[in-house]
Order: C-alpha cells, then sequence, then structure tokens
C-alpha cells in the first residue's frame, strides 16, 4: 500500500488539502445522494485531501487516515483531524462512529486477505446506518487495465463481485455498483463529453450483446457502497 516520500513526490501530492473545479464537481456527482451537512465522514489514504476539503466545507464533520506522515503534519496544520498509518495502527479511532467511510483508489493497494481484515475493522466503525463507499480499478473491464497497471504498488485486482464476496466474509453487505460519476465540466467540453459519455454507454451495450454478458460495469472504474447485513446490525445492537 502507498506509504512513502517518493509515492508523495510521484503522484505530485504536497498537502494541499483544497480542490479544483474538476474536483468539486465530482465529489457533488459522487455524493449526490448523501446529506453531508453534519455527517461524520471517515476518508481512508486521504493522499493531497482534496475530498476532505470538500466534504468539510458541505458542512460534514471529516476525519482522515494516511501513511504519509508528511501529509498527515500537513493535513494538521490546517485544521484537519487526520491521523498517520492504517485503521488497526490509528488507536486515536478507538471507540469511534462513522456514518460514511470513504476510501478512493486505496484497496487495489491491500493484498486480498489483509483488505478482508481491514473490512471487518471498517465495519466496527459504522455506525448503525453507516455505509462504505470505494473506488477502484475495474477488473472485470478490460479498460481498468489502464488504472491498474499504472501504479507499480497495485497488488489486488478487484471488481464489484469480488467486493460482494469479502462483504458476505465480513459482515457487510453491498448496497450498489456502479460506474462512478463521470465529470462533464462546462461550455464546449461539456457538450463533447456528454456525446462521448453517450456513445461509450452505446459502445458497452454492444460488447455485452456480442460477448453474451450478464449486465457487466465497463467504465475503467468501479464504485461500491456496503453497509452493515442484517445480522451484523442485529449483533451489534
Amino acid at each position: 500500500m502507498k506509504g512513502n516520500l517518493g509515492y508523495m513526490q510521484w503522484k505530485g501530492w504536497r498537502g494541499a488539502f483544497c480542490y479544483d473545479a474538476w474536483e468539486a464537481e465530482y465529489c457533488a456527482g459522487e455524493f449526490r445522494a448523501y446529506e453531508l451537512k453534519g455527517m461524520r465522514i471517515l476518508e481512508i489514504g486521504f493522499g493531497d485531501g482534496g475530498f476532505l476539503a470538500w466534504a468539510r466545507d458541505q458542512g460534514a464533520n471529516v476525519c482522515g487516515t494516511e501513511l504519509i506522515r508528511d501529509l498527515v503534519e500537513a493535513g494538521k496544520k490546517k485544521g484537519f483531524d487526520v491521523v498517520c498509518g492504517d485503521v488497526d495502527q490509528a488507536g486515536e479511532l478507538a471507540g469511534r462512529k462513522f456514518d460514511l467511510i470513504v476510501a478512493f483508489d486505496v484497496f487495489e493497494h491491500i493484498e486480498l486477505p489483509r483488505l478482508r481484515v481491514y473490512m471487518k475493522m471498517y465495519r466496527s466503525l459504522l455506525s448503525e446506518s453507516g455505509e462504505v463507499l470505494c473506488r477502484f480499478p475495474n477488473g472485470q473491464s478490460p479498460l481498468g487495465r489502464t488504472y491498474q497497471y499504472a501504479d507499480a504498488t497495485h497488488v489486488s485486482v478487484l471488481s464489484a463481485p469480488i467486493m460482494d464476496q469479502i462483504c458476505r466474509e465480513t459482515g457487510l453487505t453491498v448496497i450498489e455498483a456502479r460506474n462512478p460519476y463521470r465529470v462533464k465540466g462546462s461550455g464546449l467540453r461539456r457538450l463533447l463529453r456528454a456525446i462521448l459519455y453517450s456513445l461509450r454507454d452505446a459502445l458497452h451495450f454492444c460488447l455485452r450483446k456480442i460477448y453474451m454478458l450478464e449486465p457487466t460495469l465497463l467504465d475503467p472504474n468501479v464504485v461500491v457502497r456496503m453497509g452493515l447485513s442484517k445480522r451484523a446490525s442485529q449483533e451489534s445492537t
């Protein structure tokens, strides 16, 4: 999993904890189903801090974990509630509950046996109606290779069905699996991207029919939402 200064430099992270118009549109689209004001949100592997900054501006109570100490120090200097280390190393999180745990481009950095352990830990940090939302390269799509094999620290190939299998083993349940929100931008670019996205959907439809596939997500990345299973929820009450 990512966790050194060299990786930070390779990614171009500086501990900015701010967001541009692209990130703002993406986050607004990705989290359009949530009422963020007052929500307790934990981000796993917050990187340059763009999502934490955006969510805090929406009124959420945000917290984040990150392996790169320089990024954690940058976040603390800017007033963010951030801790260094993986969830199992972050004693500051003990006893806390979150309404939403977010992991963007993180799970592919974790070996599957370890991911199963982490999912149990995330489950223990959820409030009764809490959710985990993650995004990762789509192992069911040939286009997912673009992101999966662009980083030497990626160790697991994941998909929505694989996450469903892991959830069944860890007391969680998949609520939704979908393509990520597609940023459109503004002006002429917005019109052009709308046309390209329509062509993408048409191509995906044709590929599924030609290869006689069950409905399958084919965008390069996939988003999966998970919550407590009924059994786990009953055991926690």
